[in-house]
């Protein structure tokens, strides 16, 4: 199979015909392109902008984002699972790369995971089950059906107009408290509608770095077409929001995702430079021009933001030198989490704690911590992430899915090398492919989690297809799928995952709904016939456990009811012990305090800090 180059003439270096290109025809496709563009448009450039207002949804982000993102990939994926049921593999046009073969056995490895770990909660297996299942899928489709330069800088723009839009939807939050309803409500958090403040950054800075290489790909074009009038307005439009999305990422403060975005400029500029010359730079110099002066502007006039990252920056310093303040005791909270992912790491080495189940045994993870080290000084506290993307990875899988992550790391961290030294000619696609996998693999190491927020973890399967077909070696026969059975037998499982995850996602919106309604009645009756209503999701069968619990609680307490208060109890005791986290645990040592309950205050107060509470005997009667 040959492949056409498409080097620009707008760089020195000539590029020789060598099959490097990640553009190519694909003979008679499975997909129709007006099926597939719009939806995988959708599903990469709408999730961080929506989220759930008012009270309509139980879950304010999470459940939009996931339907807005994984709902297009779904109906692609029924449509492509349809498809080779119905045609036989006789034209050799559907390729898994090796990059796809690795992602393919961590799915697998972690679906046959519970045969040897304690699952203790299907819903959050099957969510996050899901989630990448739903990666790999999109990763292949677009490896195999994503051709058109258009649609590529299409999707690009419209991550940049994302971001730019988040920018501004932060700004807003932190000026003003009346926000409009498509804004998310949190004034005074430099958020946008991502939820999170280091979010928001890796979302700017991986538009803006996407924002760089259109800037590139626009000046091919302009050296194609001369002053065409529709290239150069989408140049001036791709310039404004290189400049607002670099004022964005300054604005957030987030360190990580500064750094990233550094990584990853980087290595286009290195990559880029080796693969098509001197003149590779100077096309990109006036975009990076234009991020350090917009930089520099936010740094002199947004002087709030301003003011918070110098104060991180300070922190940093005071922390390495020994003193305490506010923000390095934050810090200081990071090593504490690392130390608990290290006790989970070491308790669960083999088989890992299970797929989403980090969240679900940290506190006994930091119960052991604290029991080994009683005296150290660690910080109490509680949260769902390790905070690094390989460290939490290795939590879950672990070490043989830690190791086969890292494996996959250093094989794509090689074969940037190897281009870079040999200096053969890389596409754009395959240049902005390597870059962003840098800037994600960058934040992976030490910062949030880009592979578990499915707004970001699609980019990364949009990336993957990319490095494949630009970075990698030539395609190797096995990829291809041509043996019936094999071509059948995947069909299937395409088109089963599919559809289980559409009944999923639609089960769990109606579900979500149903929760938010019961959560904000003050009908007892009605609250628990639509919770019953509720638990009939997988999808938010955990959730609703939760609510039911707090139902019976409060019941117990309008109406001084101690049956009421046993059952909700009970119930918040089973819950929490199957998914362990503070909000519950404060409840439960608040009740079992106010009822004078010493062996339940020993066994939920075993869960805090030794010597940073006493029990103090029950008052007399």
């Amino acid at each position: 199979m040959t492949r056409k180059n498409r080097n620009s003439p707008a760089f020195e270096k000539k590029v020789p015909d060598d099959g490097t290109s990640s553009l190519e025809a694909t003979e008679s496709p499975l997909l129709p392109e007006w099926l597939f563009y719009p939806l995988i448009c959708l599903s990469l450039v709408v999730p961080n902008l929506v989220f759930s207002p008012g009270a309509a949804f139980f879950q304010s982000l999470h459940i939009l984002k996931w339907t807005s993102a994984l709902a297009p990939i779904a109906v692609l994926a029924s449509a492509t699972g349809a498809m080779i049921l119905l045609r036989p593999a006789s034209r050799k046009s559907f390729i898994i790369d090796p990059l796809g073969w690795m992602w393919l056995f961590l799915l697998l490895y972690v679906t046959i995971q519970p045969a040897w770990i304690r699952n203790i909660s299907v819903p959050t297996f099957a969510r996050e089950w899901m989630f990448f299942a739903g990666m790999f899928i999109a990763m292949v489709i677009c490896s195999n059906f994503f051709r058109r330069r258009d649609m590529f800088m299409l999707v690009l723009f419209g991550a940049g107009l994302n971001a730019a839009l988040n920018t501004l939807f932060a700004e807003m939050q932190v000026r003003s408290a009346n926000l409009p309803s498509f804004i998310l409500p949190v004034p005074g958090n430099y958020v946008g509608n991502t939820g999170q403040q280091n979010m928001l950054g890796i979302w700017v800075a991986l538009a803006l770095l996407s924002g760089l290489v259109l800037h590139l790909m626009l000046a091919e074009e302009r050296e194609k077409r001369g002053k065409n009038m529709w290239i150069l307005l989408l140049t001036g439009l791709n310039s404004s929001l290189v400049a607002v999305n670099s004022w964005g990422l300054f604005s957030t403060t987030s360190r990580q995702s500064l750094l990233a975005f550094l990584a990853g400029s980087l290595i286009l500029s290195l990559m880029g430079v080796r693969s098509k010359g001197k003149g590779f730079l100077k096309t990109l110099a006036p975009a990076l021009l234009l991020v350090l002066l917009a930089m520099g502007a936010a740094y002199q006039f947004n002087t709030s933001r301003t003011q918070a990252l110098v104060e991180k920056a300070e922190s940093l310093a005071k922390g390495a030198a020994g003193e305490k303040s506010e923000l390095s005791e934050a810090d200081s909270g990071r090593l504490s989490i690392y130390a608990t992912a290290l006790t989970m790491l070491k308790s669960h080495p083999v088989g890992g704690v299970g797929l989403g189940h980090f969240k679900w045994n940290y506190l006994d993870a930091q119960r052991d911590l604290f029991r080994r080290y009683p005296g150290s000084g660690l910080k109490w506290q509680y949260t769902m992430w390790a905070h690094s993307e390989i460290l939490h990875w290795f939590c879950e899988t672990g070490i043989l899915g830690g190791l086969f992550l890292l494996g996959i790391l250093f094989w794509c961290a090689w074969h940037v090398i190897k281009a870079m030294i040999s200096g053969r000619g890389i596409s754009l696609e395959g240049l902005w492919s390597a870059s962003l996998l840098a800037l994600v693999w960058t934040v992976a190491l030490w910062g949030e989690r880009p592979f578990h927020r499915i707004e970001d973890a699609l980019w990364v399967s949009f990336a993957f297809a990319f490095f494949g077909r630009g970075c990698l070696p030539e395609r190797f026969s096995w990829s291809e799928i041509n043996r019936p059975l094999i071509w059948k037998g995947f069909g299937l499982m395409v088109l089963g995952t599919a559809l289980s995850g559409l009944v999923m996602l639609s089960n769990g919106l109606v579900a979500d709904h149903a929760l938010a309604l019961a959560m904000r009645s003050r009908d007892a009756q009605f609250q628990e016939k639509t919770l019953e209503k509720a638990s009939r999701s997988l999808m938010l069968r955990d959730l609703t456990d939760r609510a039911y619990a707090e139902h019976y609680l409060a019941l117990a307490t309008a109406r001084k009811d101690g049956r009421a208060l046993g059952e909700g109890l009970a119930r918040l005791e089973a819950y929490f012990l199957r998914q362990p986290q503070a909000r519950e645990l404060n409840v439960l040592i608040n009740w079992y305090g106010r009822l004078g309950d010493r062996k339940k205050l020993e066994e939920y107060t075993s869960y805090l800090k030794p010597g940073t509470y006493s029990i103090k005997p029950a008052a007399s009667q």
